[in-house]
């Protein structure tokens, strides 16, 4: 009943052979389908804003088929107003899918950050380890000086066949002031320069032969922020572990196979 002659037009155009390749008239008539049903939806919503409107005396909007098709339309709006369970579920998929994408990525950056707080931990237990090995390794030289006029008040030996390190003593008890230095400050030339002997280093023990079988499972401890720690760790254990120096001196390095940053 409204615009009755455009049926007619229906399937006329397009690109099939028995069609008009006409790409305009095709729009235009998909066009005036699509808006002879938005009137007639529209006209339930408009009827009650405008009633004085004469175009509501179109016989189209007089006809029975008008009024069944108006009730329909006004009982889809209350159920709008109204919405079901449903329809509230699928309206709030999209946001409960943009949350979950947004806890995904915070997800993501915490535990980014906790496996570099962790990266970091290991390279600190790593230097802790190193600095320790360092100081109990013995490999530290210290070498003894005095200063040239509290060993020799005038420069020099009071004879020349006294020895060296006679006058040493004394001029060490006199003077009251020495310093300690590296063996590494020490290649700086002096004219006059006393070394120490050389510290007595303990004989080599024998290793111990690893026993046979499988080694324990073991693993060190990454809660380790201080060298006390680390060293009581490496030569008692903690929390009934064994230590470190005992897994060495039965297993050798077997108990650390499968573990990288045992090694």
């Amino acid at each position: 009943m409204i615009w009755p002659e455009l049926d007619a037009w229906k399937g006329c155009f397009g690109p099939q052979p028995h069609q008009k390749n006409d790409l305009a008239a095709m729009g235009v008539t998909n066009l005036l389908f699509y808006l002879r049903e938005v009137v007639l939806q529209d006209s339930v919503v408009l009827r009650k804003m405008f009633p004085s409107n004469l175009v509501w005396n179109h016989p189209v909007f007089q006809h029975e088929a008008y009024k069944s098709f108006a009730q329909k339309v006004k009982a889809s709006q209350q159920e709008e107003e109204s919405p079901s369970q449903l329809s509230i579920l699928y309206r709030a998929m999209p946001f409960l899918a943009e949350h979950l994408k947004a806890a995904e990525a915070q997800n993501e950056q915490r535990a980014r950050k906790l496996e570099a707080l962790l990266d970091s931990m290991a390279e600190s237990q790593q230097a802790q380890s190193s600095q320790l090995q360092l100081l109990t390794s013995g490999g530290l030289t210290f070498r003894l000086e005095a200063p040239l006029a509290a060993v020799w008040p005038q420069g020099r030996p009071t004879h020349p066949s006294r020895p060296l390190m006679e006058a040493a003593p004394l001029a060490l008890s006199t003077a009251g002031s020495s310093r300690y230095t590296s063996a590494q400050a020490s290649a700086v030339s002096s004219p006059c320069r006393m070394a120490s002997p050389p510290l007595s280093q303990p004989e080599p023990r024998p290793e111990p032969r690893p026993e046979s079988g499988p080694p324990p499972v073991h693993r060190m401890c990454r809660a380790v922020k201080t060298v006390r720690a680390l060293w009581r760790e490496w030569t008692e254990g903690l929390g009934g572990n064994p230590s470190v120096a005992a897994l060495d001196s039965k297993w050798g390095s077997r108990w650390r196979a499968g573990w990288q940053n045992e090694l």
